[in-house]
């Protein structure tokens, strides 16, 4: 599908952000483990990596946009100690959203980092408190550098109505109604959630 969203909803407070050590960055090691190892799934497509390798158009075929720079970081380390062959280790750019504006790849995975309960109640429910998600901004540049396919790693529900992301959710959910996108769980990606779903049975 064009648009795929990998949800972390499943695994509750375990798909939850953090702040960084020192700082007020955030991560999301939820996400940055989905993210790794969908970058690994794709380094097995022999199709796949025949054309990224032999290709001369794009510099990077899959850039990994993060909301938070930590989350730039800890990506940044999911990825290196993955064991990608350095023709396609070099094809994949993972930088912040704020360094994005401009810039377009094939293929786009979105860490969108934020998920919590610290949201106001909408409907009997704990919605997440966005942070930087609130400004429309990031989330276009984040959403619009995708060329053929965009990748959402991140909490699809909970997003409080009527705001940036909950506008996404939105124009996403149409999307699936007409078959355009895929909305899947991060437990069906290799060593990511299954594990910590099986911690939480």
């Amino acid at each position: 599908k064009p648009i795929t969203w990998f949800a972390t909803d499943g695994l509750r407070e375990m798909g939850h952000d953090k702040r960084e050590k020192t700082g007020s960055s955030r991560i999301n090691d939820a996400e940055a483990k989905a993210i790794a190892a969908l970058l690994k799934r794709f380094s097995k497509n022999s199709a796949f990596v025949a054309w990224a390798t032999k290709q001369t158009e794009f510099e990077h075929v899959v850039g990994v946009i993060c909301m938070y720079a930590a989350q730039r970081d800890h990506v940044r380390k999911k990825i290196q100690a993955l064991n990608l062959s350095e023709g396609i280790r070099r094809l994949v750019k993972v930088d912040t959203v704020d360094s994005y504006q401009g810039k377009e790849n094939p293929v786009v995975i979105v860490s969108l980092v934020r998920n919590n309960a610290d949201g106001p109640i909408e409907n009997g429910v704990k919605t997440i408190k966005p942070g930087f998600l609130s400004r429309p901004n990031r989330i276009n540049v984040a959403v619009s550098r995708a060329m053929d396919r965009i990748v959402v790693v991140g909490a699809h529900e909970r997003w409080r109505k009527g705001t940036a992301m909950g506008r996404l959710v939105a124009a996403i959910g149409n999307s699936l109604a007409e078959d355009e996108a895929s909305l899947r769980s991060v437990s069906e990606l290799d060593g990511t959630a299954t594990e910590q779903m099986e911690v939480l049975a």
